[in-house]
């Protein structure tokens, strides 16, 4: 393998491993949230594994990238719908392609490091 294949290889681990972060921040808040809204330390911890668990399962893995990439493209929505309709259909589109390319990243490294 040459150097350039390495350099690359490292900086996409690198890149990955950035985004992992992103993806382990949006759990957590996605679990404080609901377990605030069921007043439940159980419901919080049920629901940071469960999400937790489904990123290391590749075909669960999926599903939670794109329903936290939807969760973006409401985001981009509302945003945009400050300025103009079509912004907000724009900043929805670019909002959810964003966080697809960001979680399926994350999800990689958390797959290339998970214990098969």
């Amino acid at each position: 393998m040459s150097d350039i294949n390495v350099r690359r290889g490292m900086t996409n681990a690198r890149f990955n491993e950035k985004n992992s972060g992103i993806l382990f921040g949006e759990i957590a808040i996605v679990a404080i949230i609901t377990g605030f809204i069921y007043h439940s330390w159980w419901v919080f911890g049920g629901v940071l594994l469960a999400l937790i668990i489904g990123i290391v399962i590749p075909g669960v893995a999926i599903f939670v990238a794109i329903g936290f990439s939807i969760v973006w493209g409401f985001i981009g929505y509302a945003i945009g719908s400050y300025f103009s309709s079509e912004a907000s259909i724009v900043l929805a589109a670019i909002g959810f392609l964003a966080g697809l390319g960001l979680h399926l990243s994350a999800i990689e490294w958390v797959q290339d490091i998970a214990i098969d």
